[in-house]
């Protein structure tokens, strides 16, 4: 094996097509399986429960968070698709879930509860996280997700306990209307954090310091611009700070 490829490749053999192939899910125009279950507005009472019933639903345009549930809570599997206007009551991803999707939302906190449990290989796409709220982490173990078009506020403290670990960040606005900093990634010596990318990241206006990144044994950003940095003249650091606990950063 050279540079991960076979230097000897056996020859190639018909592939014998399968009598029984996996059924692959239609998805509709908007880009949601053919088969959620819409949810309309008027039943923003019912969202919780139609998504423990159905588990893959979809939402119409509009204000869920206002007559719905005080909280929605994720598991394994939830699957919930929305539009580009659609609200929804703060998320609460329970540890452990794997194989989520959330896409085109917005609510005020995306949170990851404290635990030992490895919460993996979920897709999180265009969650938009309006007036300063934040995706936060603290003490979570937090692996393999795809975060996708996340707008807001991103806080995962694992200096303490956890570990974050391939997680991939693509084409994320870091805002957090005057809270600062927009972007913190902290990680500890005992369960290190590593693997970790972020591809496009738009520092929007911080008022101050646009980053926090410590603790980490490495972390990798291809292409970054921290846009009216340190706004307010509150920073004391530079516009992408690593602390000297960050083993290696590659930029």
């Amino acid at each position: 094996i050279v540079g991960g490829l076979n230097a000897n490749p056996p020859a190639a053999t018909a592939a014998t097509p399968s009598l029984n192939p996996s059924p692959v899910p239609l998805i509709s125009s908007r880009g949601y399986p053919v088969e959620a279950y819409l949810v309309p507005l008027a039943q923003a009472g019912s969202l919780q429960a139609a998504l423990n019933k159905h588990h893959v639903i979809r939402l119409e345009s509009g204000n869920y968070a206002v007559g719905g549930p005080r909280s929605l809570t994720i598991k394994s599997g939830y699957k919930v698709y929305g539009l580009p206007n659609t609200v929804v009551p703060p998320i609460v991803v329970i540890p452990g879930t794997t194989g989520a999707v959330l896409s085109e939302l917005k609510t005020d906190s995306l949170t990851f509860p404290t635990s030992t449990k490895s919460t993996h290989d979920n897709l999180f796409i265009s969650v938009n996280l309006e007036n300063g709220s934040q995706v936060s982490a603290s003490s979570a173990v937090i692996e393999n997700n795809l975060f996708l078009g996340t707008i807001g506020r991103v806080t995962f403290d694992d200096s303490s306990s956890g570990y974050l670990r391939n997680n991939r960040f693509i084409r994320s606005e870091f805002r957090a209307e005057g809270k600062r900093p927009v972007l913190t990634f902290e990680g500890n010596s005992s369960t290190p954090s590593y693997n970790n990318d972020f591809l496009w990241s738009n520092f929007l206006t911080p008022h101050g310091d646009s980053s926090l990144l410590q603790g980490l044994a490495d972390v990798a950003f291809v292409g970054f611009d921290a846009e009216g940095w340190n706004w307010d003249s509150q920073g004391t650091h530079g516009a992408l700070n690593f602390d000297k606990t960050v083993g290696i950063a590659r930029m």
